[in-house]
């Protein structure tokens, strides 16, 4: 659906600048199995640093609203703050944190998809026409943001989708997100997103969250949908 969108702050005056910093540190999510979480986890055990907890080597803390994780950041209970955004780009901007970690440049995770929409077998099997129309929405939608950011941030200000008011900000964080032109549907967009399920797959299975066979799992969890029907 798109990149990015998730980004790794710290205190201004921290001493953390890598990964290879964040050793015996606490780290702030949303909530443990979460994205964040596992995107942490992947940039910590590519770095040979484990993300298990029964290891040591860093704490994981879950938070129930960004706001929340981005107090126990400034007031020392955790090292890090994992944040969606617009949170960390906000308190970035104003000064309040320093971003150690974003995911849409991050050299793992960049031009790749991190979101993804998905359904049951049930729906899939019983309502396909319904899936692929649902799909040829999402992409119209995908494309329009690619061609009006500007609308899309005052849609998005307008209705309150995001806690965000800084218009220029909002602007650039979603040009930043690489959602997909029209051209780039044309070029195998179906390959992408599988080759992308793939990819993430083999991450979680090679850092031991995932057991099963990576290869057969992302068979079984991706389905090819015409959206032309």
């Amino acid at each position: 659906m798109h990149e990015g969108c998730i980004k790794f702050a710290v205190r201004p005056d921290s001493d953390i600048s890598t990964v290879e910093d964040l050793k015996g540190k606490k780290i702030g999510v949303d909530e443990i199995g979460g994205t964040p979480h596992q995107v942490a986890s992947l940039w910590l055990e590519n770095a040979g640093i484990s993300a298990d907890p029964s290891k040591g080597d860093v704490t994981f803390l879950p938070y129930s609203d960004g706001n929340l994780e981005f107090e126990a950041l400034a007031n020392g209970e955790i090292d890090v703050a994992a944040l969606w955004d617009p949170l960390g780009s906000i308190h970035e901007k104003a000064g309040d944190v320093k971003i150690i970690f974003d995911l849409g440049t991050d050299d793992y995770f960049k031009d790749h998809f991190c979101c993804f929409l998905y359904a049951s077998n049930k729906v899939l099997e019983e309502d396909p026409d319904k899936v692929a129309a649902l799909l040829r929405a999402y992409r119209k939608a995908q494309e329009w943001i690619y061609e009006n950011p500007d609308k899309t941030v005052d849609l998005i200000i307008d209705k309150k989708y995001s806690a965000i008011e800084d218009r220029e900000l909002a602007i650039d964080l979603v040009k930043s997100y690489g959602y997909p032109s029209a051209q780039e549907h044309s070029n195998d967009w179906d390959k992408h997103v599988e080759d992308d399920v793939k990819y993430f797959v083999d991450g979680l299975a090679k850092i031991g969250y995932l057991n099963s066979d990576p290869e057969q799992f992302a068979k079984d969890i991706y389905q090819k949908v015409d959206v032309n029907k």
